[in-house]
């Protein structure tokens, strides 16, 4: 899992602005992360999705909260990845990893 999170953060850093990971892959990363309780590298990585435009500062600052056992509910991830997108063939397409 750890070459998963540090490929996903390699093409965060290489995509072009838009285009969005896969969230089930990048839930996946965030919880092997909290679960190995690496808070640096995990809040260095949304940070890295706040920075790609990927998440809002809000959102960012709950999945942070989230990471330190802060707020409850492993669910609350994907609620706070793009839960209020609809997503559509287009919006699909445009999923990577």
């Amino acid at each position: 899992m750890e070459k998963a999170v540090d490929t996903m953060k390699k093409a965060l850093m290489a995509t072009p602005q838009g285009r969005k990971p896969n969230p089930v892959t990048l839930r996946a990363c965030l919880e092997y992360l909290k679960d190995k309780g690496d808070v640096e590298v995990a809040e260095n990585f949304i940070r890295l999705l706040r920075e790609h435009s990927l998440v809002s500062v809000c959102d960012s600052d709950r999945l942070m909260n989230y990471i330190r056992n802060e707020e409850p509910g492993s669910d609350s991830i994907a609620q706070m990845l793009w839960d209020h997108e609809v997503v559509d063939s287009e919006t699909e397409m445009r999923l990577w990893i």
